[in-house]
């Protein structure tokens, strides 16, 4: 009796394994059609789980806690010379962040169009692109005083890359991007960005890169942007939350990095500088009812730090501090940063962070952000935050 179970166990099994098998080659080959056309396909994205603490050291004001996740999913088909570029992300539709809070009574959250561009590589060094991009121009992590990483411009842009050596090349990025279209007013709303730059190689491990970009807003106080969310920050038109900038923004921003290794660690020096050269000394659209500034003041930022090692490899780690100065007017308030205080500008402070990575698709990370308002009489107020994040990335 108990041999026959045993045969019979066995001969299940096999059957199983046979049938399993059988599903397996008609799911992948026979229910999965890629165009033929299609040379490459990248499919990849990211989910982040975070625990975020606020402190805050002005009187009235309270601290808060909150839970957030990030979802990312892109899809990336390449046809010859051509690219399109498409990914969905979670979060609220606003242009600086793809967070969702954990909120609402555990009710569904929506997905949004982050990405939808097509590039195309016309020569082996111009590419072309338009659409709803990631941005075209060449940063770092000390950019965010200019540009917040989530930010994800709509318009075109071309991209120019030439080699001359082993230890030279030059870039150029332009970019057009449509801040705001009224279908009221002709006035449109656009930045105009132009960046040139260089990378040279100094000794084997040591590399430096300069670029130097010169972005300027038209339209900026004809209207509002029609943002989602208005970041703190920029003298505003008294009325709503949404209420339209003083300030003319023209602003030269300069960035930097010098890559090296100090002995086998890698390390990353970063510095950038943003400097708003409009002249604001006077506001011809509405200056009866503007909060005005004297010219060439509250219009300088500058971030400068180091990130020592990586956290990519298995079992990797990774540390880093900034030191982040940004005034009122030196930036467009809804481009920078959304992390360092409330986001925004007319703060100051440091940054630091530690991160490893137990594999090489997780990565474990420890931020931390000790900011001051650098002038409580322009908006937000008094309002110093130290800010904690503790955050869990897979990517795939």
């Amino acid at each position: 009796m108990m041999k026959n179970r045993i045969k019979m166990t066995v001969l299940c099994a096999l059957m199983l394994g046979t049938v399993a098998t059988h599903l397996r080659a008609d799911d992948t080959s026979g229910n999965i059609s890629i165009g033929k056309m299609i040379t490459n396909l990248k499919i990849a994205g990211d989910m982040r789980v975070r625990q975020e603490n606020f402190w805050k050291s002005t009187a009235g004001q309270t601290d808060r806690s909150r839970q957030r996740f990030r979802f990312r999913l892109g899809i990336e088909p390449q046809l010859q010379d051509i690219t399109v570029g498409f990914r969905i992300a979670s979060g609220t539709g606003e242009q600086v962040s793809t967070n969702q809070s954990f909120t609402t009574f555990s009710s569904q959250k929506g997905l949004w169009i982050d990405q939808a561009n097509l590039q195309w590589k016309a020569l082996p060094w111009l590419k072309l692109m338009g659409g709803k991009m990631f941005n075209p121009l060449w940063r770092l992590y000390s950019s965010d005083i200019v540009f917040d990483d989530d930010f994800n411009p709509e318009g075109f842009a071309q991209q120019l890359d030439y080699t001359f050596c082993e230890r030279l090349s030059v870039f150029a990025n332009l970019t057009q991007v449509a801040l705001d279209e009224d279908s009221s007013d002709n006035r449109d709303q656009w930045m105009l960005a132009y960046q040139a730059g260089f990378q040279t190689k100094l000794f084997n491990e040591t590399k430096w890169t300069l670029a130097a970009s010169l972005i300027d807003l038209d339209n900026e106080m004809a209207n509002n942007f029609s943002q989602t969310t208005v970041e703190e920050g920029n003298t505003r038109f008294p009325g709503s939350a949404t209420s339209t900038t003083t300030a003319y923004f023209t602003m030269i921003h300069l960035t930097t990095e010098l890559k090296s290794k100090i002995g086998p660690l890698p390390f990353s020096v970063q510095a950038d500088y943003v400097n708003n050269i409009a002249d604001n000394s006077v506001n011809p659209t509405k200056a009866s009812a503007a909060t005005t500034l004297p010219a060439q003041v509250e219009n300088v930022g500058y971030q400068v730090g180091m990130i020592l090692n990586k956290a990519a490899k298995p079992m990797s780690w990774e540390a880093a501090y900034f030191f982040k100065w940004l005034e009122t007017n030196a930036s467009l308030a809804d481009m920078v940063d959304a992390d360092f205080g409330d986001g925004g500008t007319n703060r100051r402070g440091h940054i630091m962070w530690l991160a490893f990575s137990p594999r090489e698709y997780v990565q474990l990370k420890a931020k931390l952000f000790v900011t001051e308002v650098i002038r409580p009489g322009l908006a937000p107020g008094a309002d110093n935050i130290n800010r904690m994040q503790l955050d869990m990335s897979v990517k795939f």
